[in-house]
């Protein structure tokens, strides 16, 4: 024997409405993290190369790789996961480890890091203590909730640099795939 109960909502001890339906199938959940939208942009076919040991942005075919969301609530925060696959190469040399962070920006501010740290690294890649040479590769994955309190377009970019100048990071060598997937996830 099957049993059916039938209500339009479900409350928690305190009055608050956790999940409502209007009759016909539709149903509204409230408190459990919701995506709004969701955002993905990638780059399997540019690759971008530096020397530089001072903090740089990923840009492919002269152009940042950004992503960009627009939350609709100021309490909504923002999933933002992505992937940045490099390769650290060192000819003769030891160390071909580099740093690597996650910048955002509100509207036409700045940007600042909000993971990872480009300026003073703790490096990926690898050190070679015999000094023979070196190539290393490694996708550095990207996981952080982000809450930037606004309606207005939140923008990410990516930055790298190299412990050494003498080695080289090529990021997306073998079309591997940079990404971002931006999440709104609802109050």
């Amino acid at each position: 024997m099957s049993s059916i109960l039938k209500v339009d909502q479900l409350q928690d001890s305190g009055g608050n409405n956790l999940v409502t339906s209007n009759g016909s199938g539709v149903i509204t959940a409230a408190g459990f993290g919701k995506v709004g939208q969701v955002v993905y942009t990638e780059d399997r076919t540019n690759t971008f190369t530096t020397s530089s040991t001072s903090a740089v942005d990923v840009t492919f075919d002269s152009t940042v790789f950004t992503a960009s969301i627009t939350p609709t609530s100021t309490s909504s925060k923002i999933l933002c996961m992505g992937i940045v696959p490099g390769r650290g190469t060192y000819n003769g040399g030891y160390d071909a480890r580099f740093g690597f962070a996650v910048l955002a920006k509100i509207g036409s501010g700045s940007y600042t890091e909000i993971y990872g740290d480009a300026s003073n690294a703790s490096y990926f890649g690898g050190y070679d203590y015999g000094a023979s040479g070196l190539q290393v590769g490694i996708s550095v994955p990207v996981n952080v909730l982000y809450s930037p309190n606004t309606t207005s377009a939140v923008t990410f970019k990516y930055q790298v640099k190299l412990s050494s100048s003498s080695a080289s990071l090529v990021v997306n060598r073998q079309a591997i795939g940079t990404s971002f997937t931006l999440m709104e996830i609802l109050p």
